[in-house]
């Protein structure tokens, strides 16, 4: 496959944005969540890490119905050593762990995570 990733884009399952700003004022994990959503997606948009965002554009990028959508499972596509083509399911219920490789000029090759949810959202 062509696709980087593969994800279902069903709308069943979703978090409303205006619930995790309230559970941000409990929960330090949530902190400046959505404010940090909007900047990911800016910088996959334009594909750019060091694009300079300003207030405005963060007013302007909204969220279809105010949600993300959740699923159960991403499938990322990639190239083998031997350069073949593979995919990868990451399901934060039981394949959770995650490496990639380190962005340049890291200390260590290659970056550590656990993934502990998949989602997707429709923004204008």
């Amino acid at each position: 496959p062509e696709a980087k990733f593969h994800m279902a884009s069903g709308k069943r399952f979703f978090l409303d944005l205006d619930d995790v700003v309230e559970w941000s004022k409990t929960d330090v994990a949530l902190k400046d969540f959505v404010w940090k959503l909007k900047i990911h997606i800016f910088h996959k948009l334009f594909d750019d890490n060091n694009l300079e965002i300003y207030e405005d554009d963060f007013e302007a990028l909204t969220f279809e119905n105010n949600r993300i959508y959740r699923h159960k499972v991403v499938r990322i596509n990639h190239t083998t050593y031997d350069l073949r083509r593979d995919q990868d399911s990451i399901n934060p219920r039981t394949h959770a762990d995650i490496m990639a490789l380190a962005p340049p000029g890291s200390i260590h090759p290659l970056i550590y995570g656990r993934v502990i949810g998949v989602f997707h959202a429709n923004v204008f």
